[in-house]
């Protein structure tokens, strides 16, 4: 979908007034009753009615169309005639509806050189989250949904099974069209399923691949380790890293990852290494190490006064960066 600020063809700081001049002007260009194209009118007002409000226009800014879905059902929800009508109130052009000659009526025909056009009005979609564990994208799965839904003003309780197919992508849509809110003389909302994948205790996603953060003790690292891993399709395997093995080093196991329905094949499973240091030696701890590993040796002139390095961190105070000494 286009940007909204594109379709008006204000820029992104726009004032509020600018926003309603571009949105006028389009709107009487594109009008259907004047010659205009329908879809073009309708996403015209779908962009006014969303940078028009103070609420939406952030929301917009800040997470884009999906952020809008997840707070207002599906982004834009009112008639664009309604839209055209508040903005014009018949006050802007002579006749009826701010055209000369021209009515227009809701849901009825647009006017003349369109009688054998029909406008509906569309109910707003309504948005519906289903979590899934990574395990279900795994394998597939399907949902049972009580969907609770608008009648003709009465509320009406709908069962649905929702199908997710194996492999399916994180926050992917499943449309019943059609199957929404209902009102005579409206075209019927659809009822949108949004698939989220739900955290795991073990592993985290990035796109297809899995990433597990794996600590393993100092001695470890540098003689290597075996362990047992338990995968998503509920096999297991025995996993054998060589050491030495250095902090942050990440290790992958091709094609042990989600599987990815676009292309037919796996992520890969990567394991990220933390090794944990050795903290506070004792005497005897140095000794082993000195008598067992290469030390880096080091001249110390005594005429030079000897200072103790301290350790920092860097602490963020008021966007400044500082030096905290520990």
């Amino acid at each position: 979908m286009s940007d909204y600020y594109d379709i008006l063809g204000v820029s992104k700081t726009a004032s509020e007034q600018e926003i309603k001049k571009a949105y006028r002007k389009l709107a009487i260009k594109h009008h259907p009753d004047k010659g205009g194209n329908a879809d073009k009118f309708k996403e015209i007002s779908s962009a006014y009615e969303i940078l028009s409000d103070k609420k939406k226009r952030e929301i917009y800014d800040r997470f884009g169309k999906d952020g809008l879905d997840a707070d207002f059902g599906s982004g834009p929800q009112m008639d664009p005639f309604d839209i055209f009508n508040d903005i014009f109130n018949n006050n802007d052009f002579p006749g009826m509806g701010g055209f000369p000659g021209v009515n227009i009526r809701m849901g009825g025909p647009f006017g003349a050189g369109f009688s054998n056009v029909h406008v509906r009005r569309q109910l707003g979609d309504t948005v519906i989250k289903i979590g899934i564990t990574l395990e279900e994208v795994m394998k597939g799965c399907s949902k049972e949904v009580i969907v609770e839904r608008n009648i003709n003003g009465k509320t009406d309780k709908k069962k649905l099974k929702i199908s997710i197919p194996k492999g399916c992508n994180n926050n992917m849509k499943i449309i019943k069209k059609g199957e929404g809110n209902q009102k005579e003389g409206f075209e019927s909302g659809n009822l949108i399923f949004v698939i989220v994948y739900l955290d795991h205790k073990l592993y985290k996603v990035e796109d297809k691949h899995l990433i597990l953060e794996k600590s393993i003790k100092f001695g470890t690292s540098l003689l290597g380790t075996k362990f047992n891993l338990k995968l998503l399709d509920g096999k297991s395997i025995n996993v054998k890293i060589d050491g030495p093995i250095g902090n942050n080093d990440i290790k992958v196991l091709r094609g042990y990852g989600l599987y990815n329905m676009n292309n037919g094949s796996n992520g890969d499973l990567i394991i990220k290494i933390k090794v944990n240091m050795l903290e506070n030696l004792s005497d005897e701890q140095k000794s082993v190490i000195e008598e067992n590993f290469e030390i880096d040796k080091f001249s110390i002139n005594d005429k030079y006064e000897t200072v103790i390095a301290s350790s920092y961190i860097e602490k963020e105070d008021n966007n400044n960066v500082q030096c905290v000494q520990q």
